[in-house]
């Protein structure tokens, strides 16, 4: 898997001063109903042995197992202004994200 982040959004993430053994998890939340909806999250946790670890733009991104099965092979990630966007090439996955 790969993440590209973008320029605006490294310098929002460069302002977060994460320690060594944290990263910015990639979260996701399944409901399932006429479709299948995801919501997604980003937080400041810390590294898990059991973590899918990807650094981009300096950063570590942690992910479970689960969440990447829910994830493209290919993410961007920007910073729009009023927050940032995970998208991939097909469609954009949400916008307006805080990180918690």
């Amino acid at each position: 898997m790969i993440i590209e982040v973008k320029d605006p959004a490294i310098e929002q993430l460069k302002q977060l001063a994460l320690k060594d053994h944290e990263g910015i998890r990639i979260l996701t939340d399944e409901e399932v109903g006429c479709a299948l909806y995801v919501d997604f999250a980003l937080v400041i946790d810390k590294k898990q042995d059991t973590d899918v670890v990807i650094n981009s733009g300096g950063v570590d991104f942690l992910l479970s197992e689960q969440a990447r099965k829910n994830l493209p092979e290919k993410l961007y990630l920007t910073h729009t202004g009023s927050g940032y966007k995970l998208y991939s090439a097909e469609e954009i996955l949400q916008t307006d994200i805080q990180i918690k």
